[in-house]
C-alpha cells in the first residue's frame, strides 16, 4: 500500500491510496479500511493510540502493541 498524506495541526488527509490487487480472503475488509482511510479527516494522539476520524464519526482506531 502506498500513497500522500497531508497532515497539519489535527487535520488528515490520505489520498492517491494504492495497492496490489493480489487475490484476498476479505477483499471486502480491505476496500472498508481503504475507504475509512480516504474519509478520515481529524486525527488525535494519545494513550498509545491513533484515532482516525471524520466530523464526530470514529473510522478507525491503531493500537500501539509492544
Amino acid at each position: 500500500m502506498q500513497g500522500k498524506l497531508f497532515f497539519e495541526d489535527k487535520l488528515l488527509r490520505f489520498s492517491q491510496i494504492v495497492t496490489t490487487k493480489m487475490a484476498c480472503a476479505s477483499a471486502e475488509k480491505e476496500h472498508d479500511f481503504l475507504e475509512a482511510l480516504k474519509k478520515s479527516k481529524t486525527c488525535r494522539f494519545g494513550n498509545g493510540r491513533l484515532e482516525l476520524s471524520y466530523l464526530s464519526e470514529q473510522l478507525l482506531v491503531f493500537k500501539k502493541i509492544d
